[in-house]
């Protein structure tokens, strides 16, 4: 009896993989896969291990910590452990993951160009008429701005992918009858909403947006339902993961927010100026905004944070802190 339940079971799913549209897209884009999978290659081999700045030298270095932070959290002694990081920390995860498969992060290079151009393909072909997407693909695969992006070390790489599979699996999801191809939409949707916000701490800004998207395209509620959810739980792993891990994820926007503050107090007229020179003197010391102002500079060739950072007025210590970061996004508000 419970063989033939674990017959008909498997016959069920065979049927569903066989049914799968996922499967389907496989078969029919072989060209297109091979094609970002050749592009990636090369632009890995070309660039090797990557183009790096400062920020992707210090996800990299951060994954041996990480290691440590996550065999705490196996042996269950997380407290053993106290990673702090000013950047975002799920990129180290996936850079991590690519030294323990090959020893090195140019898995992780791969994998990022070759999620870029497919999901810019795909996104391309969705927006074109269909007489014109080769025309369409090949200006997608010259483009010298994606050769360059597609094998950046910036969280901004894997946040646009991200949001790309979001939007493309929410807008493909009517089409999908089976339940394996829900399921596997699901996950997928989750592991996107995972990577939006987990690369780019700003990128919650959007989730509002893709909500609104959800809820106007689809009329069913179950079915917005379980999409806003799938997005929601995305979301919530991005936060938990690294609390869980006992990782301080400082917060970096507070320094953004910063920035626009001093530069804007900078671009205003003398009298004005005036008014706000002491602005962030009461969150960060006296005399805090008036050395900002002065070092500061935000418009031509050089314009950098790294002017009012280092010291000169503001750290990274004072910044991150909980009850500074809440007074900073206050400020910025009211300015």
């Amino acid at each position: 009896m419970y063989m033939l339940k674990f017959y008909n079971i498997s016959e069920r799913f065979k049927q569903e993989i066989n049914e799968s549209k996922y499967k389907r897209w496989i078969l029919e884009n072989k060209g297109m896969l091979l094609i970002s999978i050749l592009i990636a290659i090369f632009l890995t081999i070309l660039t090797y291990p990557g183009i790096m700045y400062s920020d992707s030298y210090a996800r990299i270095g951060v994954t041996s910590e990480l290691k440590t932070a996550i065999h705490a959290f196996n042996v269950g002694n997380v407290s053993m452990t106290n990673l702090a990081s000013w950047l975002t920390i799920t990129p180290s995860f996936f850079i991590l993951l690519s030294e323990q498969i090959v020893g090195s992060v140019v898995l992780y290079t791969f994998v990022q160009c070759f999620l870029l151009f497919l999901s810019t393909y795909i996104m391309g072909d969705g927006l074109t008429n269909e007489g014109h997407r080769r025309w369409n693909r090949l200006c997608i695969t010259l483009n010298p701005v994606l050769w360059a992006f597609g094998v950046y070390y910036e969280a901004s790489v894997g946040c646009v992918t991200a949001i790309m599979g979001i939007l493309l699996l929410v807008w493909k999801w009517d089409s999908l009858s089976s339940y394996f191809d829900k399921i596997i939409t699901i996950v997928l949707l989750i592991f996107s909403s995972y990577v939006c916000l987990g690369y780019r701490a700003n990128a919650f800004t959007i989730i509002p947006i893709l909500i609104l998207i959800v809820i106007l395209k689809e009329r069913k509620v179950i079915k917005s339902t379980m999409i806003i959810c799938s997005i929601c739980i995305g979301t919530i792993m991005a936060l938990a993961v690294p609390k869980a891990l006992n990782i301080d994820t400082m917060s970096s926007y507070a320094g953004s927010l910063i920035w626009e503050m001093v530069s804007t107090i900078q671009s205003m007229d003398e009298e004005k100026q005036s008014q706000y020179i002491t602005y962030l003197d009461d969150v960060f010391g006296e005399e805090a905004t008036a050395t900002a102002v002065a070092n500061n500079s935000y418009t031509g060739e050089y314009s950098s944070i790294n002017d009012i950072w280092w010291g000169n007025p503001f750290n990274t210590e004072d910044v991150s802190k909980s009850e500074n970061t809440k007074k900073v996004l206050s400020k910025y508000i009211h300015l």
